[in-house]
């Protein structure tokens, strides 16, 4: 009689085991295999480590572009200033002829060539041929450059409340998902959250598609909500990459404006003389000043030293020659922050341009990253619950302790 549990338990294990084999054949239930659960918790694990070092790779890489932008303006700067002394020293021994004719020619030709080098940096456009054209040139470029950034900004006014609204939805959905007091065997069971999510999802296009993916695992919500977190990441993303260039927009925008406004400066429309000198701004100003010289093959110094004794003798009289001499110096100093400061803020906008372009790509590069982890992330997870998943051997042994205690019992009952 002590046996007799024993005989009638055997064919109940046999049955259920029969039962336990015909539904794991059928894919309802997938035994645990440890090499495979091992393998994606290693490479999940290695993925992750691998990914914290990524920031730091696109940080120093903006760090030594920027430190590369502060030693190429500082020499630059160098530069300038030598070249400001050289032209300051020599002006002295040149006649207001060869001063005009060579050195302010030279200079105002410089400038456009300056402006050139900037605007090919800034939008890869051709070179010009005279004043005029630079300042449409520039002022064409300012359209285009203000065009595109309204467009960046457009975009993003559209993206980012949709981005809000998909984070609400959701975030609404998974609330009441937590707070649910019976099983969720779709996330439609959630009711008025999930109409609610629905509808805001259905009407955003850019995750429309991700949204029918989602219906097709109706019996799956676990994957579901990962899909929805993946497709709102992707749009975090979007809106994060929109905010960048619009950024660098505006920052071209205003790099665009200073420099209009500096050749509306230094030749205002454009116009010149038959002998190339702009007639107006600053250019202009230096060459009416040295136009009203009487002696045109006189030298500078000479020049000066004559007004400055004739202005030491005027004290109480009519001021003819000190005002000369204050309007030829005032001459002399437009032309030399021509040659130097202008042409200066000119070239360093050039760089600054360059550097922001570089920088720019350097912080695209980190989003893009960015998204790809994130998205290799969300597989590597759902890798990782998979495999870390199915009937694992202890938990078949637990299931046939635990029928081996009902079936006793069952028997013992029975005795």
């Amino acid at each position: 009689m002590k046996r007799k549990p024993l005989r009638f338990l055997f064919p109940v294990q046999v049955q259920l085991f029969v039962l336990l084999f015909a539904s794991a054949v059928a894919g309802q239930i997938r035994f645990y295999d440890p090499t495979n659960d091992e393998l994606a918790r290693k490479t999940r694990e290695a993925f992750i480590e691998f990914s914290k070092g990524d920031a730091n790779v696109f940080e120093t890489m903006v760090s030594n572009t920027l430190s590369m932008k502060d030693a190429t303006l500082a020499h630059l700067y160098e530069l300038n200033q030598q070249g400001t002394r050289d032209t300051a020293n020599l002006i002295p021994l040149l006649t207001w002829r060869d001063l005009r004719e060579k050195h302010v020619r030279r200079t105002q030709q410089e400038f456009r060539e300056a402006y050139d080098s900037a605007r090919t940096i800034l939008n890869s456009g051709a070179g010009t041929n005279d004043l005029k054209e630079a300042l449409a040139a520039a002022k064409t470029d300012l359209a285009t450059i203000k065009t595109d950034r309204e467009k960046k900004a457009s975009e993003l006014g559209q993206e980012t409340p949709d981005l809000k609204e998909l984070k609400d939805s959701l975030e609404k959905l998974k609330d009441a998902l937590a707070a649910s007091k019976t099983p969720v065997r779709s996330l439609s069971d959630l009711g008025s959250a999930f109409t609610n999510l629905k509808s805001v999802w259905t009407n955003i296009a850019s995750v429309k598609s991700l949204w029918d993916e989602t219906e097709k695992y109706t019996h799956a919500p676990g994957l579901q909500l990962t899909i929805l977190d993946v497709a709102v990441a992707r749009q975090q993303v979007k809106v994060d990459r929109l905010k960048l260039e619009l950024k660098e927009a505006k920052g071209v925008e205003t790099r665009a404006e200073r420099i209009e406004q500096r050749l509306e400066l230094v030749w205002k429309d454009g116009d010149v003389n038959a002998n190339g000198e702009a007639k107006d701004g600053l250019f202009g100003q230096v060459y009416a000043g040295i136009k009203n010289v009487p002696d045109q093959d006189e030298r500078v110094l000479e020049t000066i030293g004559r007004l400055a004794k004739q202005a030491k003798n005027e004290v109480g009289t009519p001021l003819k020659a000190t005002i000369q001499l204050r309007d030829l110096l005032d001459v002399l100093g437009r032309y030399v922050s021509l040659a130097g400061y202008q042409k200066y803020l000119l070239l360093s906008d050039a760089i600054e341009a360059g550097v922001d372009r570089h920088l720019f790509s350097i912080r695209r590069s980190a989003l893009n990253t960015n998204e790809r982890e994130v998205l290799v992330g969300y597989g590597l997870d759902g890798l990782a619950a998979y495999h870390a998943g199915g009937l694992k051997p202890e938990q078949i042994a637990n299931f046939f302790r635990a029928v081996q205690a009902i079936a006793v019992g069952v028997l013992a009952g029975k005795e």
